[in-house]
Formats: structure tokens, sequence, C-alpha cells
């Protein structure tokens, strides 16, 4: 039995490759992107979904959402992990058509017209999620689940000690999407930055398109990580919506959360016992991990048997 999903992304090399993950699984119907800002403007991010898809042979909608935080000033775009473009240096073709213009509404429809089904999985910083919460709060109720990738409990942060990117972009959005009530699972540094994937890990995609652009892009995301002193880039976007479908290969805490608002440690994500309980990935088998990203990427690069 397949689901629906929506990917709240901001393609983005990790997004890319969670994208992939997602069309190579059989219990998912990927209904659409709804893009944000993040790793590039939300007019790139778009564009860059929009070339994604038609890659991919696609026809699932794509609309445009969030260009700036929610109360905080906008911070410059990671083009130096993602490059100025957002999927590192691939070139790939102009695409055909131009994205819807309102991710929001179409993500708060999407959810209305089904209810208690559609999984919104979130790997960018979560501006839509919170902006359709503020103009459509039934469907707290009305969604299937939430998973998010996002934050770090205990482990050190990746814009600051304390921070991770997706959240220290909008804190304010973060804070309104996890004390909502819904059923969310975050997915952060905790366990993400424990899973390594090196260049000899992405020789299995091969040389020919689609899984060779995806390959390039990789190649230019761990040439960040690996100035960094890592071995190989992180696997966060791909790890979040993987916890969601199989949860078993993952350790959870469950635990009200807050996100701090200012001052140095903005964005990091905090213990709250008295908020709305949210399920924390804290853990995992990390090779149990790997092996499902590659077998659902292969198949959604057309690469499996």
């Amino acid at each position: 039995m397949t689901a629906p999903w929506i990917l709240d992304t901001d393609p983005g090399i990790d997004d890319a490759l969670a994208y992939a993950y997602l069309l190579g699984c059989d219990d998912v119907e990927l209904l659409g992107l709804s893009c944000v800002f993040g790793n590039a403007s939300v007019e790139r991010t778009a564009r860059n979904a929009l070339q994604l898809r038609q890659m991919m042979g696609q026809q699932h909608w794509v609309a445009a959402g969030a260009a700036v935080p929610m109360v905080q000033p906008p911070r410059p775009p990671a083009d130096f992990v993602h490059g100025v473009e957002g999927l590192g240096g691939v070139d790939l073709p102009r695409p055909t058509q131009a994205p819807s213009a309102d991710a929001v509404e179409r993500m708060i429809a999407e959810i209305r017209s089904a209810p208690k089904a559609v999984v919104l999985a979130a790997v960018g910083p979560l501006t839509n999620l919170a902006l359709a919460l503020d103009r459509a709060p039934d469907i707290v109720e009305r969604v299937a689940s939430v998973v998010i990738m996002g934050g770090t409990l205990d482990a050190c942060g990746n814009v600051s000690p304390w921070a991770e990117a997706n959240i220290w972009n909008d804190p304010h959005a973060a804070q309104r999407v996890l004390q909502a009530g819904w059923p969310v699972t975050l997915v952060g540094l905790d366990i993400t930055s424990r899973i390594q994937l090196t260049e000899l890990d992405f020789e299995i995609l091969g040389a020919s398109a689609p899984a060779g652009v995806l390959k390039a892009a990789a190649h230019s995301y761990i040439d960040f990580y690996r100035s960094q002193g890592f071995d190989g880039c992180q696997l966060h976007d791909p790890a979040a919506v993987i916890a969601q479908r199989l949860p078993a290969l993952f350790e959870f805490e469950t635990v009200g959360l807050d996100v701090v608002l200012e001052g140095e440690r903005v964005g990091q994500v905090i213990r709250a016992p008295e908020q709305p309980r949210v399920r924390v990935a804290v853990g995992g088998d990390i090779a149990g991990i790997k092996a499902e990203f590659f077998r659902g990427a292969c198949a959604g690069l057309g690469l499996a048997k």
C-alpha cells in the first residue's frame, strides 16, 4: 500500500539524494516538491527541483514557497557547501516549465484532500510548514505524519557549536512546527553526522545519466566535507526520509522540544518536557541505513534489477 508524500525541500545535494531515494520506494507516492530558501535562494531551489524532476522523468508538481525566514533577517546561502547554484558543479538542462506559485497553499490543499494520509517530509528550513500552520491550523489533525531533517540534541552543530543549518536558518519557524502538537519525527545531527559516505561508496551509481549527475554532485559534496577533515559526506536528508519509512533502523528519544531564538546559541534545539512530545532520532544502525539508501537510490535511478 502506498502513502502520499510531499517533500518540502531546498535542493541542495543531499536533497537530490533524498529525492532519488524516495522515487525508488514502492510504498511512496510522491505528490510534489514544495520548495523553500536555504541551500540557495528559493528561485534557485525551485529551479533545481524542476531540473531534477525533468531529469528523472517525473510528472508531480513543483511549487515555490517561502523566500525569507518568518522573523530574523535571511542568512547567506550555503554556497560553500552546495555551490552557488545549489547542486554543486553539475550542469543540468534548463527546465521546460515554471514552478507553481504557492507551495504553502498546495501543501494545505493536499493534506486537506486526503485526511490522515499525507506524509510531510521537510528537509530544509521549516518556514513553509510554519506558514501552513498559521494559515490552516486544522492540518495538525489531518496530516498523517511529519518527518524533519534538522537540529541536534547532543551532537555538535554544523553552523555553530549548538545549531544545525535548517533550524538556524529559521528558528522561529522551527519552534512553531516542533510545538504544533502533530506527529513529528526529528532526524538531526545526532545520527546523520555519523553516517559517512565516501567516493568509493558512490561508485555504485555509475556514470550514466541521471545517476552520473547525482554522483558528480555527491563528489562535490564530499570535497567540502574532506576540507573539514571528514572521510566522506554526511547523509542528512536521505536519513530523515529513511527514518519515516523504516524506523526500526533507528533509536529514538521521545521528548518535548524548544528552540533558542536569539543570542549566540540561536537555532539550538533543547529538551523542554512541558512541550508536545516529539520523536527524536538519537542513534541507529549505520550500515543498515547506508544500505537502505543505496537500495532506494539505485531503484529510483533505474539501476536496480
